[in-house]
This record gives structure tokens, C-alpha cells and sequence, in this order.
């Protein structure tokens, strides 16, 4: 522990934010143990972000080798050996309790009391909070809205269609999924406001937007996303100085911030 606790302070202290990995869960662990353990690396370890992944025996590793020759029950489904799934058994816990324990790991690590930790140990060492709360939202929300690993998953930015100018004519929605070109639509640019929409979008592609956009004629926002905003999806794409008390939020083009 001491040598992990020496290797991130030197990377702090060059300004760094540091990720680890935290497989789940090796034989003899028990949700009680593996939450205390968390509880340890939170409280003396200062590192920034976790990534947890359940032991997975991937072939050709000696995981899977020595499973094999012990005859121990693997799942057939290669689909599931994406590190968030249980494969094989465990020697104190179910394959149900496993995978709970999964879920609750992303819960305990990134707590509303240990992000503020977080935050307070970045400003502490000269680190922006604002950079860990894009990672953080990557990381946990990715988990927690789209049920995703945060590998398989991002968070991106979105322009409404209307404020781009395009340089050729635009194919119509019907169209695209018959394969044809029949009618398309003459190229459009708009003079209302641009907006950013902060989406979080699955590998499977699917994606939730945050954040309403406003219309042409009004720079106020008419709409609020039906499911309530965390209150870290109402931080991440405001200038700091609005970075509280925002309840819905859009960026035009002249930079200011439009709010329901």
C-alpha cells in the first residue's frame, strides 16, 4: 500500500490525473471484504479515477488454463467475456452475488462524499476539479445511465442540424433507408442560435441528450429533458463562473449560456 501510496503522490505532484484498475473479485473475496477494501483505497490512496472489471478467464490466458484443468464451469458465450459479466465460478459467491457486487463497487467508489474527496484533493494539488468532472462523468454516469462499461461508451458534443451550413444537398431520412437518392433536401444555414447538446451514447449507439435546445426564434429554452439531470450533467459544459444553480442549460453561439 505504502508503495502505491508514494507512486501517485509523485504523479500528483506533477499535476496528473491518475486511473487504475480494479479487478473483481479474486478467490476468497466476499462483498463485506471488497467493500472494505474500497473503503481503504479511498482513504489512503490518492488516486483519481477506478475502472472495476469482474475476473474474467480469457482464453489463452493461465486463468483459463488452470479453470480448465480443474474442470471448473466456464460460460460457452464468448458475447459475455467483456469484463462485465460473470464467466466462470466463484469459491465463496454466487454468480448473482458476483455480479452485484460489480454494480455496487461503481456506488461505493464514486459516492457523492468521495467525489467531493476528489475534488478537493485535485484543487489541493494544483489539479483543475473541472478535469476530473469530465472524467468522472465518463467514467460513472457512462455506467450508471447507459449501463455500459465506460470502454464502451463516451460522452460527446452534438450541433443542432439547423446551424450547419452544408456544401451539398441533404438526404432525407426515408430515403437513406432505402438505400436511395430520390428527394433530397437543398442545403439550409441557419441565424439562430448554436447549441451544444451533451449526449451520453452507448457502443451499441444509442444515446440519451442532456441537454434541450433552444428554438429560432427565442434564446430561452421551452423544454427540460424528461429524466432530472445529475447534478454533474448540469456542470459539465457551463463556463465555471456558472457552474451552480443551473437546472437546464445550452450554449448558443455567442457563448452564453440559455437556461429553462
Amino acid at each position: 500500500m505504502h508503495e502505491y501510496r508514494t507512486m501517485f503522490l509523485a504523479w500528483r505532484a506533477q499535476r496528473i490525473i491518475t486511473c487504475a484498475g480494479y479487478i473483481l473479485a479474486v478467490s476468497g473475496d466476499t462483498p463485506e471484504r471488497i467493500a472494505r477494501d474500497i473503503r481503504t483505497v479511498q482513504q489512503e490512496l490518492p488516486v483519481d479515477l477506478i475502472e472495476f472489471f469482474i475476473l474474467t478467464p480469457l482464453p489463452g490466458s493461465a486463468d483459463h488454463q488452470a479453470l480448465h484443468r480443474d474442470g471448473v464451469w466456464m460460460d460457452p458465450d464468448m458475447n459475455k467475456y467483456d469484463l462485465e459479466h460473470v464467466t466462470t465460478g466463484h469459491a465463496v459467491m454466487t454468480s448473482d452475488e458476483w455480479q452485484a457486487v460489480y454494480r455496487r463497487a461503481w456506488d461505493l467508489y464514486y459516492s457523492a462524499e468521495h467525489i467531493e474527496t476528489i475534488f478537493r484533493r485535485a484543487k489541493a494539488s494544483g489539479i483543475k476539479p473541472v478535469r476530473l468532472l469530465n472524467h468522472i462523468l465518463q467514467f460513472y454516469f457512462t455506467f450508471l445511465q447507459e449501463n455500459v462499461h465506460p470502454l464502451q461508451g463516451a460522452i460527446s458534443g452534438a450541433n443542432s442540424g439547423a446551424s450547419v451550413a452544408l456544401a451539398g444537398p441533404v438526404t432525407t431520412r426515408s430515403s437513406f433507408i432505402q438505400g436511395g437518392s430520390a428527394k433530397s433536401s437543398p442545403p439550409t444555414t441557419s441565424s439562430s442560435p448554436r447549441s451544444i447538446s451533451i449526449c451520453i451514447e452507448s457502443a451499441a449507439g444509442s444515446s440519451a441528450t442532456r441537454a434541450p435546445t433552444p428554438t429560432p426564434r427565442s434564446r430561452r429554452s421551452t423544454a427540460i429533458s424528461p429524466a432530472p439531470l445529475p447534478v454533474a450533467d448540469q456542470w459539465w459544459a457551463l463556463p465555471p463562473d456558472r457552474q451552480t444553480g443551473c437546472r437546464a442549460f445550452a450554449y448558443s453561439s455567442s457563448r452564453r449560456v440559455v437556461s429553462a
